[in-house]
């Protein structure tokens, strides 16, 4: 893999409308796959997809809607440096994001858990006029293992299971499943 020299950089200025998360999507992916970082590619999407709704929801609209030109807008900044990618999205409200503890059936209240649980870190800082929230993404020697920890945190985070849990009952028993080595592993084990 070869890692462009950095700093790169890139910036997005969007209307504060809920398309404006599709947009950043894509160019999110775009930039990070042309910085020769696919292995962040997917994370670095799914995060900037919540921190722009999150800036999209919390970005205060004027009293009076004028022209298009004039309406509130979120910025995304990308920057990409020795394997590491910065992301930066802007609002105008200066309220701090916090964590929630959504139920496991809403359908939304986990973006905040989602950033702090698949970025390397994340902060935020207000501005003058709103706040910057922001994360950080990096690469280490061995991202397969960081890809997998990667999904286990998630997986705690939404309620999901990645792996089967060991029955209950003592009339069910697990077949052994092969491990990453190709040696067997027990129900136990898992």
């Amino acid at each position: 893999m070869t890692v462009l020299p950095g700093p790169l950089t890139s910036y997005l200025k969007l209307a504060a409308t809920p398309r404006a998360v599709s947009y950043a999507r894509q160019h999110t992916k775009q930039e990070i796959l042309e910085w020769g970082l696919p292995e962040l590619a997917d994370t670095a999407e799914l995060l900037v997809s919540e921190l722009v709704t999150n800036a999209v929801k919390a970005t205060r609209q004027p009293q009076d809607q004028g022209p298009s030109w004039e309406r509130p807008s979120v910025l995304v900044w990308l920057t990409s440096e020795q394997g590491a990618v910065l992301i930066r999205v802007w609002d105008n409200n200066s309220q701090m994001p916090s964590r929630q503890d959504a139920d496991p059936l809403a359908e939304a209240g986990r973006g905040v858990a989602l950033v702090a649980a698949l970025a390397s870190d994340w902060g935020a800082y207000r501005k003058l006029l709103g706040k910057v929230t922001w994360c950080l993404l990096g690469l280490n020697s061995n991202s397969a293992v960081m890809k997998e920890e990667r999904k286990d945190r998630l997986a705690a985070v939404v309620g999901a299971r990645y792996r089967q849990p060991v029955p209950s009952s003592r009339w069910f028993t697990r077949a052994p499943a092969i491990g990453r080595q190709g040696q067997r592993e027990s129900a136990a084990e898992l």
